[in-house]
């Protein structure tokens, strides 16, 4: 319900209907974690910049737009599949220590773009893809600049996109 442009329906009311597991199952690709389907012509991926963790997915794209979500997760990885920004364990100024946080969001976002972009992802029916572009949260006020600095200087600088996401409301 919170996904109701900031204005949730209140649960008690006859508006506010729960998915039913038949409508959930509908919208189930039921492709392999880590495996891009055949229909697919584009890989790309997306890293969300925080704090304390980058969180990172990879979405393969059909000619229409159909989206299939292939892989997930967080940098530095958690171990676990279900936690929360309250509860993470394992965060980038754990890993990276004795640096100013400027330089901490720079080498984890490294150390990502490395993970993801040298990756060969495997392709249902056989073969193998790699990502056609990867955006980055340059979005974060007082880490812009090192997104952009990041982008820049990577390897992998022809994938690497920052992105501003904005808010657009329901008017």
């Amino acid at each position: 319900f919170a996904e109701y442009q900031n204005e949730p329906l209140d649960s008690a009311s006859d508006d506010a209907q729960l998915a039913s597991a038949d409508e959930i199952m509908k919208k189930i690709s039921r492709v392999r974690r880590g495996m891009v389907p055949i229909p697919a012509t584009r890989l790309t991926a997306f890293i969300d910049v925080q704090q304390r963790v980058l969180w990172w997915t990879v979405v393969a794209w059909e000619d229409d737009f159909t989206g299939y979500v292939v892989d997930y997760g967080t940098w530095p990885d958690q171990g676990r599949l279900y936690f929360t920004m309250g509860n993470l364990t394992n965060t980038i100024e754990g890993n990276l220590v004795n640096m100013s946080l400027d330089a901490q969001i720079f080498k984890a976002c490294q150390s990502l773009i490395e993970q993801l972009c040298g990756k060969d992802w495997e392709r249902d029916g056989g073969g193998h893809v790699r990502l056609d572009k990867l955006m980055i949260d340059a979005n974060w006020g007082p880490q812009s600049d090192t997104v952009y600095a990041v982008c820049r200087e990577s390897v992998h600088r022809g994938l690497l996109y920052p992105s501003h996401g904005r808010y657009v409301g329901a008017a």
